[in-house]
């Protein structure tokens, strides 16, 4: 059957439950059309843009991740050194004088898991002055992270900043 335009004539019927779906049936052929459908699922465009932006995200963070790291690592240097201070601070006060780190009491609360070197030979000790220092790679190239505290400075410094590098 054709109509005044030429076109087959179709029989329109709703699917159930679903008003906003159209299905015409093609008298000829016996084959369904479905029109105004709602689309589900997405279009490969649309996954291939998703996943460059999670790249992108991905290298930004994945950077800053790496830097924090380091810097967290550095924390244990000045943890380390302040307590070496405080210990010292207390046996100069105690002894007139300052000691090894054997003798004023130093003990490092847990093991040291990237600064091992604070022993009596990375520091140097005089009646009224003492200098210590603690290194390590923490990111695993050729230059050391060196930390330096004094009698004077009462806080850590960082001599050798491997984390810059």
């Amino acid at each position: 059957m054709t109509g005044a335009a030429g076109k087959r004539a179709a029989k329109t019927t709703y699917i159930e439950g679903c008003p906003w779906i159209r299905v015409w049936r093609l008298e000829r052929w016996n084959v369904f059309s479905c029109r105004c459908f709602q689309a589900k699922g997405f279009t490969l465009i649309e996954l291939m843009v998703a996943v460059a932006i999670v790249g992108i995200l991905v290298a930004i963070a994945s950077g800053l991740y790496v830097s924090f790291v380091k810097r967290a690592k550095q924390t244990e240097a000045r943890e380390l050194l302040s307590a070496v201070y405080t210990a010292e601070s207390a046996y100069f006060a105690e002894k007139g004088t300052y000691g090894k780190l054997s003798d004023s009491g130093y003990a490092p609360t847990g093991s040291p898991k990237h600064y091992k070197n604070l022993d009596d030979t990375h520091f140097t000790f005089t009646a009224t002055t003492f200098v210590g220092s603690c290194s390590a790679s923490i990111d695993q190239d050729a230059t050391i992270d060196v930390w330096q505290i004094t009698e004077t400075s009462k806080n850590p410094v960082n001599t050798v900043n491997d984390v810059l590098n």
